[in-house]
């Protein structure tokens, strides 16, 4: 399964709907292993100083926005990143969609 997962950095607060998020890598790739949809571990070809940084990403094939949670080094150009989905801003538009009574 081909796939984009976009990296960025996020400052703003977790409990946050709408958060800003400034993406700078996207990268493209082949689904390869076993993984889960809220939290992701996946396999991605880039040195570790391409996405160091980044503590947010996205992946549309999974319809889905995350924290990152972990950046493993497993060589050269092959990190190994964990996330955990960030589900305010996955599902924003579903809860301002809803009405209540408080």
């Amino acid at each position: 399964m081909a796939f984009t997962v976009s990296f960025g950095t996020t400052s703003s607060e977790k409990r946050q709907l709408d958060k800003s998020v400034s993406y700078s890598a996207s990268l493209t790739g082949v689904l390869r292993n076993n993984t889960g949809v809220v939290n992701p571990s996946i396999l991605v070809e880039a040195n570790v100083s391409t996405i160091a940084g980044c503590n947010y990403m996205s992946i549309p094939t999974f319809g889905r926005l995350y924290f990152i949670t972990e950046i493993v080094s497993i060589s050269d150009d092959l990190c190994e990143v964990s996330g955990h989905c960030d589900v305010l801003s996955t599902y924003k538009t579903g809860i301002r969609g809803n009405s209540a009574i408080i």
